[in-house]
């Protein structure tokens, strides 16, 4: 006969086993699984060159943790862009600027990170900067939306925007929009013939609880200030690099949705950028923290005497080294820049030539 169980009796459980109990363990279990160094991105912003450094030494040392309740939201809002990024192009033709792209259609690479065993990696055939949504040009199959990667010309420093939305495009070019023209917006924003620009703003996305989603009157200071440095960034390299000659980026929008319940979102949160400060401002501390890494010195000298939290105190009043930062010596603040130097060499960002 064929293998079976052979169980007489129902074994004995302890009283006390259950599942709840080993999700509660996962709840409070902390480890330190991610293995991805830290990098000066616009997501983390507001920058402080002195926490940076902290964050670095905290990863060296092994108390970078993660957790499942840090995964579980993570994956939520991934979920959620993810989506976004593929429905709004597809039920609003014209609106939506970005990049696209076609696994069908790519192909097999070199892959330059050495640690990769196969030595190659399958890159998906690519289109730049065109109103979506886009069928391939190859294979007629419908494009994924991909974010405009964002390398800083004037610090290291990159970032990825969730969306560059066209501003009422339809108005300001005299059209209705449809299936089959908006096309035009794409050429309009190549047109030397147009005496007008065309209106954008940096587009977030935001997952939140319930009552954030409904009552946010206005965007978190964090996301402020990372979408502030996506305007900054599209405005010097969008067109420049793709020729949108026309493109106007005014400011940003940022939207919350709340992350069970897709018809319930914030109000659109918009504003106007008139200059850009706050992208000279967090540049220069970049800048700072880089030369001190870099090239040491004098500049590590400039580096002890930075204090954003002093220029600009609301932007960190929750930073979990003040007061470690505060007792430093210059003596052990120059040992500290030594320490971390050799991570900060292998994950700097080069700028572009």
């Amino acid at each position: 006969m064929g293998g079976h169980l052979n169980i007489k009796r129902s074994p004995k459980f302890k009283d006390e086993f259950s599942f709840d109990s080993l999700y509660k363990t996962t709840l409070k279990t902390e480890l330190n699984v991610d293995s991805r160094p830290p990098r000066i991105r616009m997501s983390s912003f507001p920058f402080c060159p002195r926490r940076f450094m902290y964050e670095c030494i905290g990863y060296m040392t092994g108390n970078y943790l993660w957790s499942f309740t840090a995964d579980f939201y993570c994956g939520i809002g991934t979920a959620v862009h993810q989506a976004l990024q593929k429905w709004v192009p597809l039920a609003n033709p014209g609106y939506i600027l970005g990049n696209w792209s076609c696994d069908h259609c790519g192909k097999w690479v070199r892959d330059p990170d050495e640690s990769n065993p196969r030595g190659r990696i399958w890159k998906p055939y690519m289109v730049y900067a065109k109103i979506g949504p886009l069928m391939c040009p190859k294979c007629g199959r419908p494009m994924q939306y991909e974010e405009f990667e964002f390398i800083l010309p004037d610090a290291p420093v990159s970032g990825h925007c969730d969306g560059v939305l066209m501003f009422d495009p339809s108005s300001i070019l005299n059209i209705e929009l449809t299936p089959d023209n908006y096309y035009v917006v794409d050429r309009a924003l190549r047109s030397e013939d147009l005496d007008v620009t065309l209106p954008a703003y940096i587009l977030e996305y935001k997952t939140a609880g319930l009552m954030m989603a409904t009552k946010r009157a206005e965007p978190k200071l964090e996301h402020r200030c990372q979408a502030n440095m996506y305007v900054g960034a599209a405005r010097r390299i969008l067109p420049k690099k793709f020729g949108l000659r026309n493109l106007d980026v005014r400011g940003f929008l940022v939207k919350y949705f709340a992350r069970d319940r897709p018809q319930t979102c914030s109000q659109d949160l918009r504003l106007e950028i008139e200059g850009n400060e706050f992208y000279k401002q967090q540049c220069g501390f970049v800048n700072i923290f880089d030369n001190a890494m870099m090239l040491g010195g004098d500049y590590t000298k400039a580096m002890f005497k930075c204090w954003p939290c002093e220029v600009v105190s609301t932007f960190y009043d929750d930073c979990p080294y003040r007061e470690e930062c505060r007792k430093v010596t210059p003596q052990e603040f120059r040992s500290q820049v030594k320490e971390v130097r050799p991570l900060y060499k292998k994950v700097r960002i080069v700028r572009p030539e």
